[in-house]
């Protein structure tokens, strides 16, 4: 039976050691995320800050201005990907009081195992006396009853520093786990209160943009100013796109070359550069399903009469007026290619969808994606947003280098 009793003692001992080290253990790639989140937010704070002094100077020249409202673009993109980040910190914050309170329970009852173990022990002891054992006459008919009852005693007494030692180990532990949670929560308060801060701060801002917004429609010289920065606009998107046709020929170059020398495959089976399965048999005209779910196209494929200037411009794309925060779709399975920042386009995602084909999503005022996510078709990617020519999405489609009319690929409605 003590045989049997030291064994289970010491099996929960490793038990122990095993459980407490896992959360130590698990707890390092968390960790790890904590430490990475914490950098990027250093990077986010340090970025907002900065454009706060922008939007001050910018203020302080003049009332309304097209790069007023630049700043405060940007400064929103931050802010949001700033509070978005301090969820998910708060979200591991969470796992790791979780995990703490766990391995306080844990120790707690152990804890009280080892105690009610200990006063069983005191209690046999009181029970059945010490024996000292010098100067004891041999007692021959006596003897291995005697000699048994030492035994067990000087046994009980190893065990006893064994428990004791586990229960000051455990206590050790348990005092360390509740400061670690003490620090957790005080953590997780911190980041609550500052996510309410810059939520409070990005609603601010959102109303400071809608008042210089208003103030430069009234403005004329701002829509020239505005049709200029447009057409920049639309050329650095071209070079965007060639740069991202490019860099895709390149990774295939790369990876045919790969299964070359791999001799997955034998030199010129395959063509050089094999179309990606992503989902360009989804592209067939009159087929896509539209960016967003309502709304009107205030702005057609290709060349039109300014409203306010009067003068020849052309679109790129579509333009479909939508509310402000209207949900934002995947019009078919792909890749997001880039995440971008332009004058006149705002936020915008591109996504390639194979064999050439790319879609860019403008004027967001929130991103639910990541550069390299894989999208479904359907799926929400942003949310709409509200330009100076007004709350529209901006949507345009492309086979390789050639811009077409979005129109002849959406289905009609």
């Amino acid at each position: 039976m003590e045989v049997r009793h030291r064994f289970l003692t010491f099996l929960s001992f490793i038990v122990l050691m095993n459980l407490v080290g896992g959360f130590t253990t698990t707890t390092a790639n968390p960790t790890d995320d904590l430490r990475k989140k914490k950098n990027e937010l250093s990077n986010l704070r340090k970025e907002i800050k900065a454009y706060d002094r922008k939007i001050q100077d910018a203020m302080e020249k003049e009332r309304a201005s097209l790069s007023l409202l630049d700043a405060l673009d940007r400064q929103m993109v931050l802010i949001r990907r700033f509070v978005s980040q301090l969820k998910r910190e708060q979200s591991l914050i969470g796992e790791a009081i979780d995990r703490t309170r766990d391995s306080i329970a844990f120790l707690q009852a152990r804890l009280q195992t080892l105690e009610n173990d200990y006063a069983s022990y005191v209690r046999s002891v009181y029970m059945h006396g010490r024996i000292n054992t010098v100067g004891v006459p041999p007692l021959p008919s006596a003897y291995n009853e005697l000699a048994i009852r030492i035994h067990y005693l000087r046994r009980l007494s190893e065990q006893h520093h064994i428990d004791m030692n586990e229960i000051r180990q455990v206590q050790s532990q348990l005092n360390a786990q509740r400061i670690l949670l003490a620090e957790k929560l005080e953590e997780n308060n911190r980041i609550i209160t500052e996510k309410s801060h810059e939520e409070t701060k990005l609603t601010s801002r959102i109303s400071e943009r809608k008042m210089i917004i208003e103030q430069l429609r009234k403005n004329q010289k701002i829509w020239r100013q505005e049709l200029a920065r447009k057409q920049k606009a639309e050329k650095a998107l071209e070079r965007k796109i060639a740069e991202l046709i490019e860099r895709e020929r390149i990774k295939k170059e790369q990876k045919l070359a790969e299964r070359v020398r791999e001799k997955t495959l034998k030199p010129g089976s395959l063509e050089l550069f094999p179309s990606s399965s992503t989902s360009a048999g989804s592209f067939k005209r009159g087929t896509l399903p539209w960016p967003v779910s309502n709304g009107t196209i205030s702005s057609r494929f290709g060349w039109h009469t300014h409203p306010e200037l009067r003068t020849l411009t052309q679109n790129t794309g579509i333009d479909i007026a939508v509310p402000p925060g209207t949900d934002v779709h995947a019009v078919a399975d792909g890749e997001v290619a880039a995440i971008w920042w332009l004058p006149s386009f705002g936020t915008l995602i591109i996504l390639s969808h194979g064999d050439g084909f790319r879609t860019v999503y403008a004027h967001l005022s929130d991103v639910f994606v990541t550069e390299g996510n894989h999208v479904k078709q359907g799926q929400t990617i942003g949310r709409s947003g509200e330009s100076v020519s007004g709350s529209t999405l901006h949507f345009e489609l492309w086979k390789d280098r050639e811009k077409q009319d979005p129109e002849a690929w959406l289905m009609n409605r």
